[in-house]
């Protein structure tokens, strides 16, 4: 009997090394995955702070051509950069690799309920909806209404990054072409507000992993 109950003491002593192996690889693998994902999101947030310096470079120089068009002002100098570049967006790239491989795996990889959520909702919703939507938006109305205008009435030098219209005088009374700067400028502070909204939440995602990371 005593031998009998060595045995079983001894198979469950073995059951419970073996489960805390099995714990404990688990949790460095999280780990692993938390660090990537912190990387990869946190990588996410600089190249959305540059597109956003960017939008609101456009904007700057969107307001430019606005109050020169408003205030029926004389032609300045200023205007053949904000001719060139108000036209122009930027929309990161934003890095899935990470997130893919894990959901892959099994999301459940990650044991705690509110980070996984926080992830899957960035991941899911607000990375999606930057990466597509408000790409396509800028896009669209890029290639379908101002490609269009510009080819027309403003004359572009890429190279020295201006542009000038051929007729400044009759473009500030195109009723068209004040309809399009205005939907622009609409268009362009919607995009930027929505890109900066999904930024700082990549932000606060970093800061729930960089917490969830100080428990291992």
């Amino acid at each position: 009997m005593g031998e009998i109950m060595l045995v079983v003491v001894g198979i469950l002593i073995a059951f419970q090394i073996n489960a805390w192996s099995d714990s404990s690889k688990s949790r460095k693998k999280e780990k692993q995955h938390l660090i990537n994902l912190r990387n990869e999101i946190g990588q996410s947030v600089i190249r959305m702070d540059e597109a956003l310096a960017f939008q609101n470079l456009t904007l700057d120089h969107i307001e430019n051509i606005v109050e020169h068009v408003d205030n029926d002002w004389p032609y300045s100098v200023s205007l053949d950069t904000s001719f060139q570049l108000y036209q122009y967006f930027a929309i990161p790239e934003l890095s899935l690799t990470t997130y893919e491989t894990i959901k892959s795996l099994g999301i459940n990889a990650i044991s705690s309920d509110d980070l996984r959520l926080s992830l899957t909702k960035l991941y899911e919703e607000d990375f999606d909806f930057s990466a597509n939507s408000i790409k396509e938006t800028e896009r669209s109305f890029y290639q379908n209404v101002l490609t269009g205008f510009h080819v027309k009435h403003l004359r572009e030098t890429s190279y020295l990054g201006i542009a000038k219209p051929n007729d400044y005088e009759a473009l500030k009374k195109n009723q068209e072409y004040i309809n399009i700067l205005f939907k622009l400028k609409g268009l362009r502070m919607f995009t930027t507000n929505a890109l900066a909204s999904t930024r700082n939440k990549a932000s606060d995602v970093v800061g729930l992993l960089d917490k969830r990371l100080e428990d291992f």
